[in-house]
């Protein structure tokens, strides 16, 4: 289990690490913030409210905005399947939302994550992917940088990807990603040069996943 905090939230993250999914509870004690938008391609999230009030916000291109709500007077789970933006404001302080997050390849270790692959849970690829020359928030850094040095990881990278999809595009890393930051020996590198991910993926990370005898088809 591991914690992390920023001005979203104070979270739990992975409560039960034995799952095939991932447990984390957070702790919201302002009404002001709204957390939004973002959205998975692969991974499904599970939301239920213990304490309070949530305002859900869920949204797709086609559709546009609709609202949820989730309340401790009313408790339920709220599916949010790939694909789907999201985000939330909490309607009373002190609001405790859990959430659990399905993940078709395994289990996943981070927030507000697009990317994933890993092998087990010795080895862990965490990547953030952002539209060109769009910074990191520095919560999802953060909590990132929490995640990467968990002493169980025998072996972790984190990659910043900028990509250059035109809007309205499905987003294909292997044609227009590129990394713009890498974690190494805890702190960010940064890459001036136009590293595209599929290379960086192939010759570096699968690479050292079948030096540590991971196989490396896993990921």
């Amino acid at each position: 289990m591991n914690y992390n905090e920023d001005d979203r939230a104070q979270r739990l993250l992975d409560v039960f690490d034995f799952l095939d999914g991932q447990v984390n509870v957070s702790y919201v004690n302002n009404t002001s913030h709204i957390v939004a938008w973002h959205k998975h391609n692969l991974q499904s999230d599970y939301w239920v409210c213990l304490k309070g009030s949530f305002k859900v916000g869920l949204a797709t291109e086609e559709d546009g905005c609709r609202f949820e709500y989730l309340s401790d007077k009313n408790p339920r789970v709220l599916e949010i399947t790939p694909g789907i933006y999201h985000g939330y404001k909490a309607l009373e302080p002190g609001q405790q939302k859990v959430l659990f997050r399905g993940f078709e390849n395994g289990k996943t270790s981070f927030t507000d994550l697009d990317i994933v692959r890993e092998a087990d849970r010795k080895f862990v690829l965490i990547g953030e992917v952002k539209e060109q020359n769009l910074e990191l928030p520095y919560g999802q850094r953060q909590t990132m940088e929490t995640l990467l040095d968990n002493p169980k990881l025998k072996y972790s990278v984190g990659v910043v990807i900028w990509h250059s999809t035109p809007p309205n595009k499905h987003i294909d890393l292997e044609q227009d990603g590129y990394i713009r930051e890498i974690w190494l020996k805890g702190k960010w590198k940064v890459i001036r040069e136009e590293l595209m991910f599929k290379d960086y993926y192939d010759n570096v990370i699968k690479k050292t996943a079948i030096k540590l005898g991971i196989n490396g088809n896993k990921l």
